[in-house]
């Protein structure tokens, strides 16, 4: 019988699993979300609260786009690289808005391409694009 069907009396000890935090101490302005496999990793507030309030883009979708790509990105907005279906299931936008998003944003200099070698230890026919956040570009520059 699994320990959350028991049905417990006063008094009864009980040991209950607790998750594991992958570190003790996380990174300055990071919250701990989880990742894969049952580990936990930091998220960049600093990336977030950037695209969010201050990165040049004019589209709502751009916006939500760049939001979940800063999720996965550092504090300097490096290293960013979730797959296209994660974006789109945080964005709830199709494939297709998606990659026009990513698209625009590059064009545009928001986004660039990152170091692609922190993918490889995926296999290669299932290797998402690693992207960089501009971060040091604001709506107060004009873009």
């Amino acid at each position: 019988m699994h320990w959350r069907e028991r049905r417990y009396q006063p008094g009864d000890r009980v040991a209950v699993p607790t998750p594991r935090p992958c570190s003790i101490l996380l990174p300055p302005l990071t919250l701990p979300v989880p990742g894969r496999c049952g580990t936990w990793r930091p998220v960049s507030i600093t990336a977030v609260v950037w695209a969010q309030d201050h990165a040049p883009v004019d589209s709502s979708t751009d916006v939500t786009v760049l939001v979940a790509l800063a999720r996965s990105a550092d504090d300097k907005g490096r290293g960013a690289y979730p797959k296209v279906a994660t974006i789109m299931k945080r964005t709830r936008l199709s494939e297709s808005s998606v990659r026009r998003s990513l698209r625009s944003m590059k064009k545009s200099g928001v986004i660039s391409f990152g170091d692609q070698s922190l993918v490889t230890h995926l296999r290669a026919d299932d290797r998402p694009v690693v992207w960089d956040l501009d971060m040091t570009r604001t709506q107060d520059d004009g873009g």
